[in-house]
């Protein structure tokens, strides 16, 4: 009895979290929307005056910086939509697989040379309905991640695999509990690092939390809670101390035979439209 007392209030505990979530996520993507328009606008003048003729150097120079800041403020923007699941997506059936693949060339790029990327797939095409975009955006997050915790070296393994939890009901959600039902194309992401600290692990998926210090923003793991919940996925967090962390991304696969699934769009945009 006192089991199931402890269960049931570890199942509320998260799903007011999980409705916070979302509360968030709603207001955010609401503001980042007006916020987008206002530097769409200031993007389009500031490129507008720099086909000027006559600009002296200064001028161009300071035209070319608000240029350069308008794009991190809409890749900032990108981050709080993704969050708030207000992105508009483009999907289609794609290869996991081969998404998963173009992100880990791009990762690549961007580690120091004491850090390799160990990455394991199937030789079977990974089907899903995406937007491999914000799949590979997610990734890249995850990878980012795993590098600014790995600051002497080590090896980041990204797996992928097909899993079917109708009958395990074991994997733990961290933002909806048991996946307990149907068949899914897993990513997961392992590093090297020390683990996460136990009074972060509960705040993690929020954004503007952040325990990297000045200069982080706090959006990388909110903005891939975002993507994945947007895509009906599911994300897993395992962390130790000594064994590093590993995050697992869940993404329904989609069965040979089973059609042209549906258009995913923002959960905004299903609410405006009722």
């Amino acid at each position: 009895y006192a089991v199931e007392i402890t269960e049931q209030k570890a199942l509320e505990a998260q799903m007011a979290q999980s409705q916070k979530m979302q509360a968030v996520g709603q207001v955010a993507g609401g503001i980042a929307h007006d916020f987008n328009n206002v530097l769409s606008a200031i993007l389009m003048y500031s490129q507008l005056c720099l086909r000027e003729d006559g600009l002296s150097a200064q001028v161009q120079k300071r035209l070319e910086v608000i240029v350069e800041q308008s794009h991190l403020g809409a890749a900032l923007v990108q981050q709080i939509l993704d969050f708030g699941r207000a992105t508009i997506m483009r999907t289609r059936l794609i290869d996991l697989a081969n998404v998963a693949e173009d992100a880990v060339h791009l990762a690549q790029r961007t580690l120091p040379e004491n850090i390799d990327i160990d990455f394991q797939y199937p030789g079977a095409p990974m089907q899903v309905n995406a937007d491999p975009t914000r799949v590979q955006q997610a990734l890249l997050n995850l990878l980012i991640n795993a590098r600014d915790a790995m600051p002497i070296g080590g090896v980041i393994h990204v797996k992928l695999n097909t899993c079917d939890h109708s009958q395990e009901g074991l994997i733990q959600c961290a933002a909806c509990g048991p996946i307990t039902g149907g068949r899914w194309a897993q990513i997961t992401v392992i590093d090297a690092g020390s683990g996460i600290a136990p009074e972060h692990r509960s705040r993690i998926f929020e954004p503007f939390y952040t325990s990297k210090g000045p200069g982080a923003h706090g959006l990388g793991l909110a903005q891939v809670h975002g993507i994945v919940k947007q895509h009906g996925g599911h994300i897993t967090v395992d962390t130790d101390s000594e064994q590093g962390t590993t995050f697992s991304l869940y993404f329904p696969l989609h069965e040979s035979g089973e059609g042209t699934p549906p258009r995913l769009i923002p959960d905004q945009v299903t609410e405006n439209a009722n």
